[in-house]
């Protein structure tokens, strides 16, 4: 399949990373081809977000999947000619453990997977940003001159992680400790009651609750910290996939 005629010059669309995406979102449709081999990148990109109501933006910076300004809703709904949404996994983890795992009314899901992100809850209604992309911790810088990041910088916190989970041993306290670095002023400003995370499987536990929980008490006033709680999602490794259909029958079916 050739590229869409929206790619123009300038916006660093690869034909093959496209195409994989094209793929995988046909198994999805009508169900796997000869050949077809799932991309674990491709199934973080899922679905939701409805352009009719204000929530549709382009795809700015993608790094992950090498897409930068690129209309990708646009595109996957030309090609397959059925109504596509498009959002953050993210945020539709953080709806989803909002509307199916008990989440408080203001609080912030950590999502690391192939890379970390967060998707922010603030009176029990999602918060998304003046240009929708609330919640990117993933490159927000943590060590100088650290680890070489997708986005072209170094030290990001997406990239400082990738390379602990890397090791044979993943030191889960160093990761905790870079959390609750970038999460400290976050649930000092917001007053958030929770921090939910949702981590690969054997990536997690007390001692990451732990140190997490004890970077952002000596980064904060007592009475901000006070309550604040910091757990595990209770939905797995489906929460993704549960608020991407959230979304979907939001925007679809006007379903709540």
């Amino acid at each position: 399949m050739k590229l869409p005629a929206k790619v123009t010059k300038g916006q660093a669309v690869r034909a093959d990373d496209f195409n994989a995406l094209i793929d995988f979102c046909q198994s999805l449709v009508i169900g796997p081809g000869p050949g077809y081999r799932r991309s674990r990148s491709m199934a973080g990109t899922t679905l939701a977000i409805d352009r009719g109501r204000g929530f549709w933006m382009p795809v700015i910076d993608g790094a992950a999947l090498k897409l930068y300004n690129f209309d990708l809703r646009g595109a996957l709904a030309d090609h397959f000619d059925i109504e596509v949404h498009v959002a953050n996994d993210a945020n539709v983890a953080a709806q989803a453990d909002s509307l199916f795992g008990g989440a408080e009314q203001s609080s912030m899901l950590i999502r690391i997977a192939d890379g970390v992100g967060g998707g922010l809850m603030l009176d029990g209604k999602p918060f998304l940003g003046s240009s929708f992309a609330s919640g990117e911790l993933g490159h927000v810088v943590v060590v100088k001159g650290g680890a070489s990041c997708a986005c072209g910088k170094r030290g990001c916190l997406e990239a400082e992680i990738s390379a602990l989970l890397g090791s044979q041993a993943p030191n889960l306290e160093r990761i905790g400790n870079l959390l609750g670095a970038v999460l400290a002023p976050i649930v000092s400003v917001l007053n958030l009651r929770e921090i939910v995370l949702s981590t690969p499987n054997g990536i997690g536990g007390p001692e990451l609750v732990n140190a997490l929980l004890s970077e952002i008490r000596n980064s904060t006033l007592p009475e901000t910290f006070e309550g604040l709680v910091v757990r595990e999602t209770k939905l797995g490794g489906d929460v993704v996939l549960l608020g991407a259909a959230a979304m979907a029958l939001s925007a679809v079916l006007g379903v709540a």
